[in-house]
């Protein structure tokens, strides 16, 4: 695909361009050390494997891995940021990993190439002219405090459902809470939706109105409601999220984050020193701490991407029947199982039938569905979600509007592109963004026109 089939003028910043290839290659080498040193070694039992048989399949990988970051603009704005998170946590895993895991590398390549043609997609979006524009008519005509009263609502109802079931556990216990209260919640079917659209939309959504207007009562509410969510579901990253947003909201402020070219090395030297100490240090906390960085966020995506390709190349494609609606009126779905992910899994390792095996949009919405070609499609649409994103956030602080998407962020990089839509409220955001006036003053406007223009 051409870029300027894709209305694409491609100009890039030499600083931009230095600092990311840098980076870039810095990183590349730095999940090689750790796959072949931490993952593989620790675990080899569930599947990690070290497998090189040619002589150009590391440089050639290599080349795939990097060559994305070419096309990253960093600018402030939801597909950039979207775009380096896929690269870090998807792009390079999944595209290293898969070379280490199949004995024919010469098969696999196909599969790299998609990916790397994904990436890169995602980097374009930026760059694309619907991405300067912003909607001019239509944008106040749902106050922001439906959203707020719509939240305050739902949280209310968990409250109420789990009662005394609600209680703050330490991460070594969330297993048992889990288990508990998902059979308390059986039949109400409404109840995790709830938990997913307060965690992901709700919570960032008062944790960066707050911080925004100053009005920190909202701040207070978005992590109060992020803690009943840990309450009721004993999940991590509901709990983690708002610190991320804080973060991200106050990082977006500084007078010098006009764009987000130092995002990259940053994450690379964090990666690096943590590795390092890890390394030299036997620590228990040290170690549950890896096991969350290198294995679940780092290492998932190219572990996952050998199961559903493995798994795929033996069972029919879902063609999109893993959605359910797309089941009821298809009935194409291969599997018993009513999850996808609890599918591949049993599948794929045999043990553990209750294991959920998450996995990112391109092995669910891409692979899963229509092989190779599916990754494409998929790549294809969250490329114009891209844009129509970045066009609606025109109209709105970037700042409040990163901290708003963290938590649709986040899941874009573990679950299905119609989830993040439907049960994580991503949905809901775009809605928000196209049809609510969130600055409201004269005085902001003008403050974001010199900002622009400085």
């Amino acid at each position: 695909m051409e870029l300027k089939k894709l209305n694409i003028d491609y100009k890039l910043d030499m600083s931009t361009l230095i600092i990311s290839c840098l980076s870039a290659i810095a990183y590349i080498i730095l999940f090689r050390v750790i796959y072949a040193d931490y993952l593989v070694k620790l675990f080899e039992y569930i599947g990690f494997k070290n497998i090189v048989d040619t002589s150009y399949e590391i440089p050639l990988t290599d080349f795939l891995a990097f060559i994305p970051i070419i096309f990253f603009q960093a600018k402030k704005v939801p597909s950039d940021f979207i775009a380096i998170l896929t690269y870090l946590v998807i792009h390079i895993p999944t595209v290293i990993t898969l070379q280490y895991q199949f004995k024919e590398y010469d098969d696999i390549i196909v599969y790299q190439l998609a990916f790397t043609f994904s990436q890169i997609l995602f980097f374009l979006a930026s760059w694309h002219p619907i991405s300067k524009k912003r909607c001019e008519t239509n944008t106040n005509i749902i106050p922001i405090r439906v959203f707020f009263v719509a939240g305050i609502v739902i949280l209310v109802t968990l409250i109420a459902f789990f009662g005394t079931q609600l209680r703050f556990v330490s991460f070594t216990d969330i297993y048992s809470l889990r288990s508990e209260n998902d059979k308390f919640a059986q039949g109400a079917s409404f109840i995790p939706y709830f938990c997913m659209w307060t965690a992901d939309f709700f919570a960032p959504l008062f944790i960066a109105y707050g911080c925004y207007k100053k009005q920190y009562i909202y701040t207070a509410l978005g992590f109060f409601a992020a803690l009943i969510v840990y309450m009721a579901t004993g999940s991590k990253s509901a709990i983690l999220l708002p610190f991320v947003t804080v973060g991200i909201y106050y990082l977006m402020r500084l007078k010098r984050m006009t764009n987000i070219k130092y995002f990259l090395p940053v994450f690379v030297v964090i990666i690096l020193i943590f590795y390092a100490i890890y390394a030299a240090t036997d620590n228990k906390i040290l170690y549950l701490a890896a096991t969350v960085l290198f294995m679940r966020t780092l290492g998932v995506a190219g572990w996952l991407a050998t199961g559903y390709i493995t798994v795929f190349n033996s069972y029919p494609f879902t063609f999109y029947s893993h959605i359910g609606i797309v089941n009821f009126f298809t009935g194409m779905y291969p599997f018993h199982n009513p999850s996808l992910g609890n599918a591949v899994w049993t599948i794929y390792r045999g043990w553990g039938v209750n294991t959920n095996a998450n996995a990112n949009f391109l092995l669910t919405d891409g692979y899963a569905a229509m092989g190779t070609a599916g990754v494409i499609i998929i790549s294809i649409v969250f490329f114009f979600v891209l844009i129509y994103t970045n066009k609606l956030s025109n109209n709105h602080d970037m700042s409040f509007v990163l901290a708003m998407l963290t938590g649709a962020i986040l899941a874009f990089t573990n679950i299905s592109l119609f989830t993040a839509f439907v049960s994580c409220g991503f949905l809901f955001c775009l809605i928000l963004l196209r049809y609510t006036d969130t600055k409201n003053t004269d005085k902001e406007e003008t403050q974001e026109s010199v900002a622009d223009e400085s």
